[in-house]
């Protein structure tokens, strides 16, 4: 599933942050499980 605009401007802005490590994480864990 393609990330839509604003899933993509809240991976940059929490990109810096141990929350946006985590929203990637979930992320990817969605992916692999489809």
């Amino acid at each position: 599933m393609a990330l839509s605009m604003w899933e993509i401007g809240v991976l940059v802005l929490f990109s810096f942050s141990d929350l946006g490590t985590a929203y990637a994480f979930s992320k990817v864990s969605c992916i692999t499980n489809l």
